[in-house]
Order: C-alpha cells, then sequence, then structure tokens
C-alpha cells in the first residue's frame, strides 16, 4: 500500500515519515518545499494541495508522475 503523505517536510510529515514507513513500506511526499532526504521506499513530489490538478496527478496509480518545478 502506498500512503500519500502531503506537508511531507513540516514538522508534522517529517515526524509522522519512518512511521508511515515502517509500518507501510511506501509512501509518496508531498510537500511545496523539495525533501532531499528520501529513504527507501519514499517518493517526493513537489507541489501545493491548493493545485487540484496536482493533487490529482499525485494520486493517480496508473503511472509514476512529478509535477511542480523542480
Amino acid at each position: 500500500m502506498r500512503i500519500l503523505l502531503t506537508g511531507a517536510a513540516g514538522a508534522i510529515g517529517t515526524f509522522l515519515r519512518p512511521v508511515l514507513l515502517a509500518r507501510y513500506g511506501t509512501l509518496r511526499l508531498f510537500d511545496r518545499i523539495a525533501i532531499s532526504d528520501l529513504n527507501e521506499g519514499e517518493e517526493a513530489i513537489l507541489g501545493d494541495v491548493a493545485d487540484l490538478e496536482q493533487i490529482s496527478l499525485s494520486t493517480d496509480r496508473s503511472e509514476e508522475r512529478r509535477v511542480g518545478k523542480e
């Protein structure tokens, strides 16, 4: 199961990452701030939760996609 964690670069997201990764094995991290310290099983997507299209693309199961500027 892949979990989408919004706000992954923030204080709560940073705290939740290892807990969720240990439980579910795969995380898709979504934030407006780039996340550079990825662990195995984590994928980072740069985007804004206020943009419905970016959220839709980040939850698409057919293909892994990156949205936003890097």
